[in-house]
């Protein structure tokens, strides 16, 4: 997940893409579907694929990481409140 972080802050899109892919499903084997962490991971894929102008591809990923984080974390936590910030940035675009 930070190597996607980092690929993504250098503009290396397609690669961060992958990483946030490979983060989600490692989340998800080891932690499970509703944890935070898998969450965060989703929120993070579906950002950069926004990025990359699949934003209807990314809509639905995207809703479903802001509802698993307002359920597991909270809807005041940065991480929560980061997801929302992100979809809301990118709708505006």
């Amino acid at each position: 997940q930070s190597l996607g972080q980092v690929l993504e802050a250098r503009g290396d899109l397609a690669a961060a893409e992958e990483s946030f892919l490979d983060a989600a499903e490692r989340f998800r084997s080891l932690r499970g579907a509703d944890h935070a962490d898998t969450w965060y991971a989703l929120a993070l894929l579906s950002r950069v694929m926004t990025s990359r102008g699949r934003c209807l591809e990314a809509a639905e990923s995207f809703a479903a990481a802001i509802d698993g984080l307002q359920r597991t974390l909270g809807r005041s936590n940065p991480r929560t409140v980061e997801a929302r910030s992100a979809w809301v940035t990118h709708l505006l675009r």
